[in-house]
This record gives structure tokens, sequence and C-alpha cells, in this order.
């Protein structure tokens, strides 16, 4: 619900708080104002916003294997950048075509000469990047997901239309592969848990309500009903590596406890990014793309109702299916990635912006390596550290705090010895800023041990995560 709708609303209110000499009156002055909001405003809400000119967007419904030569028309799209690992820029794009045909399954040969030219333009200073690594997930290749659907249910969607991304929602549901699991959040101005997390069609289906904004109808808590998606996700999908929380809204965020620095901040810590959809034209420019953006999710902008099929089977498609570009890139800032790919003689481009300076609460990875179980920083750590040094002197102000952490296995078995190892490698990264220029007053060092794991210490790749340095920005 937009906020100009909110402050109709509250002046209607104490209209009719004004009739408070006579209870009957009070009551059908009530009505009335009731009455006047719903023929005023649910019309209005009911109806889809114009799309604006030029608007065509294709949703991925097929997939083919790469041909020899590009197709003519085919595009390039990138959906997402994922810039928090320390050093390394991620893009995850697709090759298609107007009619939502994917190009996969490239060969060797291909993937090793697709991204022909890459070029990034970081706080206005452009560079050619030479070392491109393309990689390519295919839906066979895939591992089993989990998302959570998190659901506008405020006012400004309406009954019809509120109905309608249910039903596709359900439809999403039967053609979902089985190993996959889905969990549905609604929220207006409260949020609420309606489907637990389940790979079961039938049990999702069951508990998957069809009543339109019953219930609901109220303000916009963007950032607490994906809070909710996401911290539901932590909390039930631990079999799940790929975890995702997909959120839409036809409006603008009024109603939310939750900060969006904090969001931020917990989608990183439990590793799950954010998919951000706006729908219409009464949305806060710029909000969820952020979100999605911080996260190393992607975002999605639709116009239309009868779009939402599509989009779920599109955000299912593409996170199944997708070629992910990866680089070294050390610059904090706004960037401009232009990218280049060439098959055969066919050729298609596509630019994306994104700012990956952090917020205050963000938690970032410092790329520091230790020798084992000591806290001597080796030197390949030395640019990422310079990074944050960089990054602190760009901002006087910023005051931070360093985290170190370790997996829960170690020689001696004993929590206490993490702690103390974790404090200790924490407080090295500090004395090395404090080398570069960095005010030891602006930081603090805390080990938090075996106590905060990002994943599984039951495999190696698991532990590798959990052993690592951070910082938050504690004021900016």
């Amino acid at each position: 619900m937009t906020r100009s709708r909110v402050v109709i609303a509250s002046l209607l209110t104490l209209t009719a708080f004004s009739f408070s000499g006579c209870a009957q009156l009070q009551q059908i002055a009530g009505g009335q104002i009731n009455q006047a909001i719903k023929d005023w405003i649910e019309p209005l809400f009911e109806v889809d916003s114009k799309p604006p000119p030029g608007y065509k967007p294709i949703f991925l419904k097929t997939v083919k294997t790469m041909p020899t030569e590009l197709p003519d028309g085919a595009r390039l799209e990138i959906k997402s950048v994922d810039s928090r690992t320390p050093g390394v820029t991620r893009m995850q794009f697709h090759i298609l075509d107007e009619n939502g045909t994917f190009y996969k399954s490239a060969s060797k040969d291909q993937l090793e000469n697709m991204v022909c030219e890459v070029v990034e333009t970081v706080n206005g200073r452009k560079r050619v990047i030479k070392n491109v690594k393309v990689s390519e997930l295919t839906s066979e290749r895939a591992e089993p997901m989990a998302l959570a659907l998190i659901t506008d249910n405020s006012g400004s969607m309406g009954k019809k239309r509120a109905t309608t991304v249910q039903e596709a929602i359900a439809e999403f549901a039967k053609g979902k592969d089985g190993r996959d699991a889905l969990s549905v959040v609604r929220y207006d101005n409260k949020v609420k848990l309606e489907v637990d997390l389940t790979t079961d069609k039938d049990d999702f289906l069951s508990d998957l309500r069809m009543d339109g904004l019953n219930g609901f109808g109220g303000g916009t808590a963007i950032l607490d009903g994906t809070k909710e998606g996401i911290e539901h996700l932590a909390n039930n999908a631990g079999a799940f590596n790929e975890r995702y929380a997909v959120v839409f809204t036809d409006g603008q965020e009024n109603a939310s406890k939750t900060k969006i620095q904090d969001l931020i901040r917990i989608s990183q810590e439990k590793q799950v990014p954010i998919i951000a959809v706006d729908f219409g034209a009464r949305i806060n420019a710029g909000y969820m793309e952020s979100l999605a953006r911080a996260t190393g999710g992607s975002y999605y902008h639709i116009y239309l109702t009868e779009e939402f099929e599509m989009l779920f089977d599109d955000i299912y498609r593409r996170t199944k299916n997708a070629y992910t570009l990866e680089y070294a890139s050390n610059e904090y800032g706004a960037h401009t990635v232009e990218v280049n790919v060439c098959v055969g003689k066919g050729k298609a481009a596509d630019t994306v912006e994104y700012d990956n300076s952090p917020a205050v609460g963000t938690v970032s990875l410092i790329d520091v390596h230790f020798d084992v179980a000591k806290s001597i920083i080796r030197d390949e750590s030395n640019p990422a550290i310079q990074d944050v040094a960089d990054l602190m002197k760009k901002y006087p102000g910023m005051t931070i705090e360093l985290r170190g952490h370790t997996d829960s296995q170690n020689s001696t078995g004993d929590p206490d010895y993490n702690n103390k190892l974790s404090q200790s490698r924490a407080e090295a990264v500090m004395e090395r800023l404090v080398s570069m220029g960095i005010d030891d007053d602006r930081m603090s060092a805390k080990g938090y041990g075996e106590s905060m794991p990002v994943a599984t210490n039951d495999t190696p790749e698991g532990r590798q995560r959990n052993r690592r340095t951070e910082f938050v920005i504690l004021s900016k």
C-alpha cells in the first residue's frame, strides 16, 4: 500500500472520530467512510498500472542447446551481481531470444571464448578486465533448492489480483522438481507464515489458501515479511545449499519494524539471497533492486497480474540454468560493467550497474589467510586488507568491528581454543590495518570462535566457509 493511501485512510478515520457525541452517528459515519474507502480506492488498485512505452519483458520458457552461431536477435541479460566474496565479482547471465528460449549447454570451447570483452568503470575509472572465468549451471546438474515465496497482501493489491497471484503460486508448485522445497509467507502490516517449507506438492497445495486478502489488506511491511522468509529458510532448509527469498510488492515500505541494513545483514549471514520483484508503477524506484544487489540476488519489474505465473517459472528456470562470469575486482563504490559475448560471428551485450559500498550494519568478508592454527597473516592477504583500509580512508567517520570465526573442528576439540584463536586473528587484522594508517580507535576486534557458522561443519567445504574473517560497519 502506498504512503499516500495511508495518509488518506488516516484522515478519513480521524473524521469518523469527530462524531463522538452519538454512538449511532459514529457507527453510521464509520460505515460511510468504509464504503467511501472501498468505492474510491479499491477500483483504482484492482486495475493494473499501464506499462511504460516499450515494455516487453522476456520470460524464460524453453531451453535449447547453444548453436555454433549466436542466432540473430539473441540477447544477453545479466540478472544478478554478487560481490559478497572479497575481491571477486560474480554475475549470472542468460543468452536468450525474444521468444524466451535460453541457449544452454555450451561446448567447452564456447565457454572459454564466450565472453569476448568486459569493461568495468568504478568511481569514474575505466578498465578492461583481462582474466575472466566463465562456467555454466544446467538444470541437470543443479542442486536441490529451497524457495520462500513472500507475497504482498496489502490493501492496494485488491482481492482479484491477490487471488490471481495465489493461483500462480499453485501452478508453480505443481510444476516444480520434487526435490525442491517451497514455503509461503504473507504480509501486509503484519506477517504470517502460511505454508511451512516442504518438498511435498500435495502438502503445499493443501496449506496454500486461495482467499485473496482475507485477514489482510493493511499496510506494507516488506522488510518484516522478507526477514520472516529468510529466517524460516535458515531454520528449516539446512539440507539445501541453494536457498532464495523471493519477495514482491506493488507499493512502498511503510510498516516494518525491521531496518533495511539489518535485513541485508541477516540475508548475508544466513546465506539467503533476495530475489526482489516490483509490481506496477506505484513502487519506490531502486528500493527493491538495492535489496537484490546487496544480497547477491536478482531483480525484476513487472506490470501485469497475468505475468505472475510466467514470472515464477522464469525465476525458477534461471536459478537452475545460467552462465556465471567471475573476475577479480577489489574496489568499493559505484560500478558500471559492460559485458560482451561472442559465439561464432554472433554478438550480444548488456550493461549492469551496482554499488558495493557497504552500508551500516553490513557484514563483509575479508579474504584473509592464516597459517594453520596460528594468527600469522599470510602475505597474499595484504590486498584484501588494503581494500578495507582504502574504504575507511574514503569514509573518515567509519567505524568497524573485525570478527574472527572458526569451524568446530580443531586439534584440541576445545571451544575455548577456537574462541582464543579467532580473537587473536581478528586482532592481527586490526594491527595490520593500523600499520596501513587506520586509527585503532575506529576499530574493535572480536573472536566468535565456532558460535556463528554459516554452513555445515560436516563437510570440508562447509568448514572452509565457517573459517572466515569479517568486518561489520558500526557507523559511517
